[in-house]
């Protein structure tokens, strides 16, 4: 009677371990593979990194300003600017995104920097506006560099600033910013990456004026 519970408990603990051995074989992969999702996830989210975009001040209905706001990048702000002493463009602006006048925000000085007169600031969802508002008798064909992107600059907290290339205001895709923003994370070399009519400028080397190493996509 022992010998014959020895030989069923041998033979129960031996089918023990191959079923054990047979679902860790199955679960390893599996568990590896949620890993992956996992980590990429993860990832994914994690190397986004603050962005300040730059634009110019837009007027009704406002298309150019919500073409950025549509961006699928996760932290951004916009600091629109405005020179043209429109009153009425400004006060349609102003209503349309509840901008509040808030001059707290800090501006650091640059050259060739205006402080702006007034500043506006508001949110849309979970991205932060802010409307800084350029005496137009300040600003003269003599600056060495854009004062309204100076002016824009000077006023943004992130690290990296994306605005506008040219005055066409350019419709552009929703992955703008995060294809932008993947090749300065990438490699930190690049100073400047021009996509779909908007430029990404790393902040620091534009700032000390070097615009070397520039990457076009049109």
């Amino acid at each position: 009677m022992q010998i014959a519970m020895l030989i069923v408990s041998v033979i129960v603990l031996i089918f023990a371990i191959s079923f054990f051995r047979t679902s860790l074989k199955s679960y390893l992969p599996i568990r590896l593979e949620r890993q992956k999702q996992l980590l990429h996830k993860r990832l994914d989210h994690d190397f986004f990194f603050p962005i300040t975009v730059i634009v110019d001040s837009d007027d009704y209905p406002f298309s150019y300003i919500n073409n950025v706001l549509t961006q699928d990048y996760k932290l951004f702000e916009v600091i629109m600017t405005d020179s043209s002493g429109d009153k009425d463009k400004l006060a349609r602006l102003i209503k349309h995104y509840a901008l509040k006048e808030d001059n707290n925000r800090p501006v650091r000085y640059y050259k060739d920097c205006i402080h702006p007169d007034k500043i506006y600031k508001g949110r849309e969802g979970n991205i932060p506006l802010t409307l800084l508002v350029l005496n137009p008798e300040n600003i003269t064909d003599t600056e060495s560099s854009n004062p309204l992107i100076a002016a824009g600059i000077a006023a943004s907290r992130m690290p990296y600033i994306s605005f506008s290339k040219n005055g066409s205001k350019k419709i552009i895709p929703g992955t703008c910013l995060r294809n932008m923003a993947r090749c300065v994370l990438e490699d930190d070399n690049i100073s400047e990456v021009s996509l779909y009519g908007m430029v990404l400028y790393n902040k620091a080397k534009y700032i000390e004026g070097i615009d070397s190493n520039a990457v076009n996509e049109t």
